[in-house]
């Protein structure tokens, strides 16, 4: 099965957002100045196509037609939209929250600056040049017209539903349209709303402060859901030309401003070990889609997510799942499940409740930090979400090909050798059913880059023709003994629709002899076995809990699923799951709550050893903060020298009061009192 499983990282939790990040002062740069014709970076001629940009960007190309492409420039949110008797044509790049925002508690505004070219037309039907994104609770559609492709005069009418009012932003005056619609959505086929800010005159460069309008239309009676996406859009209905961004930024500021990425290297920042000074001028610690001062550090290897702290998901340690250390590959440290734990086999009570999904295709976050897709080609599939880890029923009934996987999703992608452990699933379910004389595979998918792979674990299948395997496989590479078991590995090309789109890639299967039911999946020894046989591995962007069906009808219905980083020689059998799910609340069951409280570090009582004073932090979860001495971890005292807490190194108080932890970064933890934050 091969489709595109989109998303991005966890965010800290709502209630952080909403209660303390500090808005950031974007300093001034005039966007109407950037005029300068960029070059470089890459095309991308796909039909449809979403992905990652430039730092914590993301991008999308949708074309109905075959003449389009997006070029995405080397510099923030640039980007060159060109059409050519595309049909609808959509070009957008900007930020994407998986976990969704309010507006109102984001840490500031949501702003974007930009500047650009044009040449063409929309082929007499309509184009918006502006703001594009989704909302949910209630779904909603919403563009922010700045200019359009033709001398019709500023789009409006009757199909963008009602005219609702007008509003003053940014210096200029906006009709705004609302209306219903029902049709393709980002929840499938749904009904919902859409709203529309058009300026009453076209302009080709400036500042469009997003969250102002949001606040507008709920003035003019308008409902604002939680936001999904603000992305800057080129769009046109037919035919021909381009719009060229010389200047684009999407951030989260005070509004103050028409900044981008003012700042450069303003010496003397404290870049925890890297090159000082950085990007911190338009990409600040308390911007949680910008880049944490610069390159933090360098390439730290230890670190999965490649820079230490530079990228580390736009927030200081916050793409560490959104949970410091919490999400670090999924749910490293807050689930560090002994990879010797007990019999997940025992776990067989049947689960209820939780929710079901029944589009033909959608992928979505699930419980804590771990991503679901379901995918069929007919009519009779679903998707049922346990309110249990990753657990979940797969059901089908002549669906055509039916996917449900629920697991781990890394956007940055990941050294599996790096990771910090091992990534392991265990798992547990009951089945029944065929594949319709077809295929069926029940076990692990996932997908890598550089190169690109396609994987599968294969423990189980729903048919009596024996494992599966054969020349559609590729070829056979050999045997390998992995958790108790022999797999067969199979390994081939294929030409066809990849995460990339269309595109060459290899598949590689570790199919197991005997079926099972229950176990453990060490996924990274396979990797390794792989390796032993000669193929090349990835960069792993995926590891997820399968259950697939060319055909028939049936269900598998998990009664117990995980998939965690195990870190070498843990011995906190926690298989619960997501402990550390409340974005840096430490919720630590080992009950090693005093981190760094007294002279003896706390990693003593897991059996580590305290680092010495100049020991560099390489890994972090719900534990505490991880060095490496001697080729050993070794754990890291965050009190200071001088028996304060942490954060008086770095100009801040020591909480006094009872304070919870609020947020969570490479420094430590942080609370707040009165009106400042204060380290715990």
């Amino acid at each position: 099965m091969i489709r595109k499983a989109f998303g991005w990282r966890k965010l800290v939790t709502n209630l952080v957002l909403a209660s303390l990040f500090f808005s950031k002062e974007i300093n001034a740069i005039d966007a109407c100045q950037q005029t300068q014709q960029l070059s470089g970076g890459r095309t991308i001629r796909n039909k449809n196509e979403t992905g990652r940009g430039n730092g914590n960007y993301r991008y999308e190309i949708w074309r109905d037609g075959n003449g389009g492409e997006l070029t995405l420039y080397p510099k923030d949110a640039c980007f060159k939209a060109s059409w050519n008797n595309a049909g609808d044509y959509l070009g957008r790049v900007g930020l994407v929250w998986d976990n969704k925002i309010n507006y109102k508690n984001a840490g500031g505004d949501i702003i974007a600056n930009y500047a650009y070219k044009k040449s063409g037309s929309d082929g007499g039907t309509y184009s918006y040049i502006g703001i594009y994104g989704w909302m949910d609770n209630p779904q909603i559609e919403y563009y922010v017209v700045d200019d359009w492709l033709h001398n019709r005069g500023a789009p409006g009418g009757s199909w963008m539903g009602q005219q609702k009012g007008t509003i003053n932003v940014d210096g200029g005056t906006y009709k705004v349209w609302s209306g219903q619609r029902t049709g393709a959505s980002k929840w499938g086929q749904s009904t919902f709303t859409q709203i529309f800010s058009v300026r009453t005159s076209q302009r080709q460069c400036g500042q469009i402060n997003i969250s102002e309008h949001f606040r507008q239309w709920e003035k003019l009676g308008l409902r604002i859901g939680q936001v999904m996406e603000a992305q800057i859009l080129a769009e046109a209905g037919g035919g021909s030309g381009y719009v060229d961004f010389t200047y684009a930024t999407v951030e989260i500021g005070s509004g103050s401003s028409q900044g981008g990425n003012q700042g450069g290297n303003q010496g003397g920042n404290n870049n925890q070990g890297g090159n000082q000074g950085g990007n911190q001028g338009g990409n600040n610690q308390w911007n949680p889609w910008g880049n944490q001062g610069g390159n933090q550090g360098g390439n730290n290897q230890w670190n999965p997510w490649g820079n230490q702290g530079g990228n580390q998901g736009g927030n200081q340690g916050g793409n560490q799942g959104g949970n410091q250390g919490g999400n670090q590959g999924g749910n490293s440290g807050s689930n560090n499940a002994s990879s010797d734990s007990s019999d997940v086999c025992k776990n067989t009570q049947q689960l209820s409740g939780g929710r079901t999904i029944r589009n033909k295709n959608e992928t979505g976050r699930g419980n804590g930090n771990y991503r679901y897709e379901i995918w069929r080609d007919g009519n009779g599939g679903e998707l049922t979400l346990y309110p249990k880890d990753a657990c979940f029923k797969a059901s089908w009934n002549n669906a055509g090909d039916y996917l449900g996987r629920v697991g781990l999703v890394w956007d940055n992608k990941i050294n599996y050798k790096n990771a910090g452990g091992d990534i392991v699933a265990k798992y547990a379910y009951k089945k029944s059913g065929s594949d319709g004389g077809t295929y069926s595979y029940i076990g692990i998918y996932g997908w890598m880059d550089n190169p690109q792979i396609e994987y599968y674990v294969v423990d189980d299948w729903l048919h009596n023709r024996g494992a599966p395997g054969g020349s559609w496989m590729g070829q056979q590479k050999g045997t390998i003994n992995v958790d108790g078991g022999t797999y067969k590995v199979w390994s081939g090309q294929r030409t066809g629709a990849s995460k990339w789109g269309q595109s060459t890639f290899t598949q590689i299967f570790s199919v197991r002899t005997s079926q099972r039911q229950c176990g453990q999946i060490n996924i990274s020894e396979h990797f390794r076995q792989w390796e032993k046989l000669g193929l090349r591995i990835g960069q792993v962007m995926e590891a997820q809990i399968l259950a697939e069906a060319g055909g028939g009808s049936g269900y598998v219905d998990f009664t117990y699923a995980t998939v965690e980083i195990v870190k070498p020689g843990s011995g906190n059998n926690n298989q619960g799951g997501n402990n550390n799910q409340g974005g840096g609340n430490n919720n630590n069951q080992g009950g090693n709550n005093n981190q760094g409280g007294s002279d003896s570090c706390w990693s003593k009582k897991l059996g580590y050893p305290c680092c010495s004073k100049n020991a560099s932090t390489v890994y972090t979860d719900a534990d505490g903060k991880w060095g490496v001495e001697n080729n050993e971890w070794c754990g890291i005292n965050r009190k200071s020298s001088g028996g304060k807490c942490f954060s008086v190194d770095i100009g801040y108080p020591c909480c006094t009061n009872n304070s919870p932890v609020y947020y969570t970064d490479d420094d430590g933890k942080w609370g707040v009192q009165n009106g400042d934050w204060c380290g715990l």
